[in-house]
């Protein structure tokens, strides 16, 4: 997380000049980088933090609180939904407008107080945008109490059908693996197999969904049954596979389902068709 200094830095002249007024800090420079530097001294004191918090509106407290017990940082989209957007605007349009004397939104006031800042962070989807207390500022912010959430749920309708699925995940990890010792299959270097050995492979299967041979191709990787020969060709490794092979069914089906249960890269709801999570950047 980036400190405040670095967040004033990157601030224009007009925005560090409305803080300064918030915080009551007169400067003495009219250099942006200087302004930074004196604001970031000014308003890291502890009293200046415990006065520039007992001077928020409710709703603007109510937001930063919220902030501060999600750990002092959320992802920008998922703060604006409860507490309001933040305004992009050049130097030119703030003059003009200033907005900070009336913000529409909690959000934004919280912007022109300088109590918080926006960032980019990569994420597994790629880079997504944040929102964040500088560690300066939170130090000396209280810590709100976080109660434990309540969750009520009501029991599901026990079904008019159940259909076991048995031991075709077994049968087709065997026959994964057979076919990887058969076949010359070279991955290309993104890991992907070439197509046409995805579709001969499928047709061998028991269930030859793409979805499902998808999450089995994933699941003997995390297992570390593949190796890659000087070839080039993705091969079973002898070892943990030959030990899998001889082991009883029921131990065999506890690999693999022990391997799913553990695997932190793997979220099943992103894997429901029918479902459409929102990629917030937080958990996956």
């Amino acid at each position: 997380m980036r400190t405040l200094h670095q967040c004033l830095l990157d601030t224009d002249l007009v925005r560090l000049r409305v803080i300064a007024r918030f915080w009551d800090v007169e400067l003495t420079t009219s250099r942006r980088r200087d302004v930074a530097a004196q604001l970031a001294e000014a308003m890291a004191a502890p009293e200046a933090v415990i006065s520039a918090w007992d001077a928020l509106p409710d709703d603007q407290r109510q937001a930063l609180e919220a902030l501060l017990a999600a750990g002092g940082q959320m992802v920008l989209r998922v703060f604006s939904r409860q507490w309001g957007e933040i305004r992009t605007m050049g130097p030119g349009r703030l003059e003009r407008e200033q907005p900070w004397r009336e913000p529409i939104s909690p959000a934004e006031g919280l912007w022109y107080s300088g109590f918080i800042s926006r960032a980019f962070e990569q994420g597994p989807e790629g880079a997504h945008e944040v929102v964040f207390v500088p560690p300066e500022l939170r130090a000396h912010l209280p810590t709100p109490a976080v109660p434990p959430p309540v969750i009520s749920l009501e029991p599901a309708p026990t079904p008019a059908v159940v259909h076991s699925c048995g031991d075709a995940l077994l049968d087709d990890a065997c026959t994964l693996l057979a076919y990887l010792q058969n076949e010359r299959l070279r991955p290309s270097p993104d890991g992907t197999w070439p197509a046409r050995h995805e579709a001969r492979l499928a047709l061998r299967l028991r269930d030859p969904d793409p979805a499902r041979l998808a999450f089995l191709r994933h699941l003997v990787r995390r297992l570390d049954w593949l190796r890659v020969t000087d070839a080039g060709h993705l091969r079973p490794d002898p070892g943990p596979v030959a030990a899998w092979l001889q082991s009883s069914t029921g131990q065999q089906r506890t690999v693999l389902a022990e391997a799913w249960r553990d695997d932190p890269t793997w979220n099943d709801l992103f894997h429901v068709p029918t479902l459409h999570p929102e990629d917030t950047g937080a958990w996956r």
